[in-house]
């Protein structure tokens, strides 16, 4: 689905109607999150079964799906067409995107796998408190990403990123120096600020510079990474659990953060936005569009 309704936007919107539509995406994500978790524990108290049905709602969603999405046209390409189509974008740099999702969502869930133990054990509150907490983080993020667009029209890919990592890194930096409930909220707000610029900023990115036909593709690769992340979020930071109190390894991590976010910044500043060098100044249609992103990929591959 994720996958799907990216490459969708894709294909349906161009500019800054796609770069709006993003931050929409990821704010509903957000705020479905949070509604579907909380109306899930109301349901528990009534029976553990019940909150299963929340994943019969789709079925509602079916009609429309099938009344109002259209299948975008592609024509037909040769196979020496293709093979031109899939080394006019740079492989490498689309990797490197990827890794940034994974380190990211690899980080952002000791949220979820972590803090419950450390407000608990540490901070001494209640389970109730605790998904409060957490839910301050994603109704944090959905808020943020409906700015995207005035964001991003302000400044560059790599100038969000580097406030994407910052605001992490004083987000973890802020819950691993207090254990005052009030503060860990408060670093969790800080924390929702880089997830919600996050998601919009990579697929908006990657969008861009993915060829027509390799978008489908591309945008998979995005949610394989973020999701991978997640899957190797307690996998990688076990050993760092093991040596040290939590708090002291969302220390290390924000740590981790924060020079990242500083080496996108020297990005921004003293180099040329590799990012930027993608998006097409003058496309007044869509053939036009992808021609310029082409030779743009094709430049960057030569250089």
């Amino acid at each position: 689905v994720m996958t799907t309704v990216t490459t969708l936007i894709g294909d349906y919107f161009t500019g800054n109607e796609r770069k709006r539509f993003m931050g929409f995406q990821a704010s509903f994500m957000a705020y479905g999150g949070v509604v579907f978790i909380a109306l899930s524990g109301i349901l528990t108290d009534v029976s553990w079964r019940i909150p299963f049905l929340l994943f019969a709602i789709p079925l509602a969603y079916l009609p429309l799906v099938v009344a109002t999405i259209r299948e975008p046209e592609i024509s037909k390409e040769t196979e020496d067409g293709k093979a031109k189509l899939q080394s006019s974008y740079p492989r490498s740099f689309v990797f490197f995107i990827y890794s940034i999702g994974f380190f990211f969502m690899a980080c952002f869930y000791m949220i979820p796998t972590q803090l419950p133990f450390y407000l608990k054990n540490v901070v001494e509150v209640s389970s109730t408190a605790t998904g409060l907490a957490i839910a301050t983080a994603t109704l944090s993020g959905g808020t943020t990403s409906l700015f995207y667009t005035r964001i991003k029209s302000r400044s560059t890919y790599n100038f969000i990123y580097f406030l994407i990592f910052m605001a992490m890194g004083l987000g973890f930096m802020t819950i691993s120096l207090s254990a005052i409930y009030g503060v860990v909220v408060m670093g969790l707000l800080i924390c929702g600020f880089g997830m919600g610029m996050l998601m919009p900023n990579t697929n908006t990115c990657l969008l861009e510079l993915a060829p027509e036909k390799m978008r489908g593709r591309i945008m998979g690769g995005v949610t394989t990474s973020f999701f991978l992340g997640q899957f190797f979020s307690p996998i990688l930071f076990n050993p760092l659990y093991n040596a040290m109190p939590t708090h002291q390894a969302f220390t290390v991590v924000a740590t981790l953060m924060l020079l990242l976010g500083m080496g996108f910044l020297v990005s921004a500043v003293y180099r040329s936005n590799r990012l930027k060098r993608f998006e097409p100044e003058t496309a007044n249609s869509g053939k036009e569009r992808e021609k310029a992103l082409e030779e743009k990929a094709r430049a960057e591959m030569d250089n």
